[in-house]
């Protein structure tokens, strides 16, 4: 399993998400850095862990607002690949951010979140146009319970749902719970995740939400994660460097 750090943007800083209540999310403070900048933040996540890949979730594009363009250019300047929740809606929004390119790179994971997505029917189309290895479908939830955007899934329950996001052609996929972001408070997520590896062998797992320490961290890679999202365990300094060591970049 591999790590994926987090940066959270929100009016062009870097914000500590807590439990998706984003009325109370504040500027980043952690000993990484002095400030709130992303590309600064990039920079000694790259520096002291050695991470080249970060998911990005643009909180100001999620909440229907203007995106932080200027921040995600400087960091796909910068030659990180970025995995960006940017709250599409549409495959007009996937085929937007597909085609920006900053020093001939490119985004190579585009997120589709469950709470984004304004009909069930748009996900197939966004898997054609973009093509299944970069589109990552982000199952967003609320203390268990899933974040429908749209109300056309012909889906009664999250078992269902799962499998009809699968028949879209999704390969890639992220559990989020936010309820438990920024939380500290252990990983709700890995009976789903337990439920995903069984059923799709083949597929991309990433978890988020919630993770404290390196059980959580064990938890999730027993249950079949590929990668876990971490934030606040780190920029907190609960999750040194020589702990990460043995998980990959």
């Amino acid at each position: 399993m591999k790590i994926l750090p987090v940066i959270d943007l929100l009016g062009g800083q870097v914000v500590h998400a807590v439990r998706g209540d984003r009325s109370r999310y504040r500027p980043l403070q952690t000993q990484l850095i002095g400030g709130s900048d992303p590309c600064n933040l990039a920079g000694a996540l790259r520096t002291e862990f050695g991470w080249q890949s970060i998911y990005v979730a643009d909180l100001d594009a999620i909440q229907g607002r203007p995106p932080n363009r200027a921040q995600i250019d400087q960091l796909l300047a910068s030659e990180y690949d970025l995995w960006l929740d940017a709250g599409l809606t549409s495959l007009a929004d996937a085929v937007y951010w597909s085609q920006i390119e900053v020093g001939g790179h490119r985004l190579r994971s585009i997120i589709v979140g469950l709470e984004s997505l304004r009909s069930a029917r748009e996900l197939r189309s966004i898997v054609d146009g973009l093509g299944p290895e970069r589109v990552v479908f982000s199952l967003d939830l609320r203390a268990g319970q899933p974040i429908l955007g749209a109300d056309d899934w012909d889906a009664p329950d999250t078992p269902m749902l799962v499998h009809a996001i699968a028949a879209a052609g999704i390969r890639r996929w992220i559990v989020l719970d936010l309820a438990s972001v920024g939380g500290s408070a252990g990983t709700p997520t890995l009976g789903i995740c337990r439920y995903l590896r069984q059923q799709l062998a083949d597929a991309q797992i990433t978890s988020g939400g919630g993770v404290r320490d390196l059980t959580d961290l064990r938890q999730l890679q027993c249950s079949g994660c590929d990668y876990a999202l971490v934030a606040t365990a780190i920029y907190q300094g609960r999750l040194t460097k020589a702990d990460l060591a043995p998980f990959g970049h």
